[in-house]
């Protein structure tokens, strides 16, 4: 009988041990996690996750008070001498006025002024505006990246790689600014690219034309765009069941003829200028300064490229800022990006490369016009950007998405080693630390603009 007493105590006093030494029992907590990211409620985690971080990520602009060329703009009617001027006086008065003295066609930029400015007249309403602009243009990227990798999945790391670079500034910036001009422009030239992606009847492409033509006459950058939307289209050509030549240059066409046609129009309107242009929108051709600038305004639409990079000193960001919001923000973030991986399809290597295509074209593009301007060359200060870097910004997100992309399906394949699962997670943890810096970079900036230090 003690000897049985003896053995039952000895495996009691065991089981602790068998259990601590147990490695399934150990990691049971990582497994759950781990199965939750990749069952059934990880879709509704990164959902969550997503909107979550947009949300929050751009609501610093619905903080900042009237700026800048706002503070005119906001009175249209009142900016001529005549007391008896209407919104369609001033808007013909304002276009005939960029034509005749600075050869620049911009009436899409004209009446978007008057209009919003007319409809959203107090602060509130207009940087609401602006909020839901910006995130508009977050979802129509979203669903572009989709279409070109058809890949559902893409759009939750697509919508959390804008946020990295979606920044708050505290020299010019469109995001807060000049009536959402380049969001607005941005908007309708993917718009215009998603619509003929998209197109199974001639109507779609028309709509595509329509919104094309008005970014090109909104804000001038959206010219330099016109090779990169060919080239997606000639990438994507076996998805869309183009076959012939002449299919892919018929819906090339779109793209090709409106901005030949303007194009065409502000070279002549050059000519006729009635006056010397001032530096603002003077052409300066030297090698070295195009260069100098072109890395600036590049170098801008990096994430936090104010603080690694300053020209004009930005605000000082608190620690314990930086803390709250790795924690509130960067966790799911990176919960997110982890989460996604598990309902992701691997997308082709051609599909990867047509997201890394936009988006290096993008970016680029939103340095050529800025850097050949004078003023600009003389003016724009180091980690800044003028007003094309929005451009930019989606430029360096899409990127970023197809380092993601390439990761993931690296991490996921049969083969796949212990180094490209540890790139796939050290990325994804990169990106969550950029969102939340870069959330606290634009809480503080707006923080500073709205309540100015005695």
């Amino acid at each position: 009988m003690e000897l049985k007493d003896g053995i039952s105590s000895a495996q009691a006093q065991t089981e602790p041990d068998r259990a601590r030494n147990n490695p399934t029992r150990k990691s049971s907590g990582l497994v759950a996690f781990r199965s939750m990211l990749t069952g059934p409620w990880s879709s509704a985690i990164t959902w969550a996750a997503v909107t979550y971080v947009a949300v929050v990520s751009l609501m610093p602009i619905i903080m900042t008070p009237y700026l800048q060329d706002d503070t005119l703009n906001r009175t249209p009617p009142q900016l001529t001498s005549d007391p008896n001027a209407t919104h369609f006086s001033v808007f013909l008065e304002v276009t005939h006025a960029w034509m005749s003295r600075q050869g620049r066609f911009m009436p899409g930029a004209v009446a978007l002024r008057d209009f919003v400015f007319t409809f959203f007249n107090t602060r509130e309403t207009y940087k609401l505006y602006l909020f839901f602009l910006s995130m508009v243009l977050l979802v129509v990227v979203g669903l572009l990246t989709t279409r070109v990798t058809r890949r559902p999945a893409v759009f939750v790391p697509t919508m959390l790689c804008l946020c990295m670079t979606w920044s708050l500034r505290v020299w010019a910036d469109a995001l807060d600014t000049f009536h959402g001009v380049v969001p607005i422009t941005v908007l309708f030239s993917l718009l215009s690219l998603l619509l003929v992606l998209n197109a199974r009847r001639s109507w779609m492409l028309i709509a595509a034309g329509v919104f094309w033509s008005v970014s090109l006459v909104t804000y001038e950058v959206a010219i330099l765009l016109t090779p990169v939307m060919c080239l997606v289209l000639w990438l994507t050509r076996a998805d869309q069941g183009l076959t012939t030549r002449a299919s892919v240059l018929w819906r090339q066409a779109v793209f090709i003829v409106p901005a030949l046609a303007d194009g065409l129009f502000v070279v002549w309107l050059r000519t006729q200028v009635i006056v010397e242009p001032v530096p603002a929108y003077r052409v300066n051709l030297d090698v070295r300064a195009v260069a100098e600038t072109f890395v600036k305004q590049l170098s801008a639409a990096l994430p936090l490229s104010q603080y690694w990079y300053p020209g004009v000193a930005p605000p000082d960001i608190p620690v314990r800022l930086v803390v709250i919001s790795l924690f509130f923000i960067g966790l799911p973030v990176g919960v997110a990006l982890i989460a996604a991986r598990s309902g992701l399809c691997a997308p082709s290597p051609r599909a990867i490369a047509t997201v890394a295509v936009v988006g290096l074209g993008s970016w680029l593009a939103s340095g050529v016009l800025v850097a050949v301007t004078l003023r600009w060359q003389e003016t724009l200060p180091p980690g800044q950007g003028y007003l094309s870097v929005i451009w930019g910004y989606v430029g360096v997100s899409l990127c970023s998405l197809s380092v993601w992309l390439w990761l993931a399906q690296r991490s996921t394949a049969t083969r796949s080693s212990l180094v490209s699962s540890a790139a796939f997670y050290s990325w994804c943890a990169l990106v969550a630390v950029t969102v939340s810096l870069t959330f606290v970079a634009n809480l503080t900036i707006a923080s500073t603009l709205s309540y100015p230090a005695a």
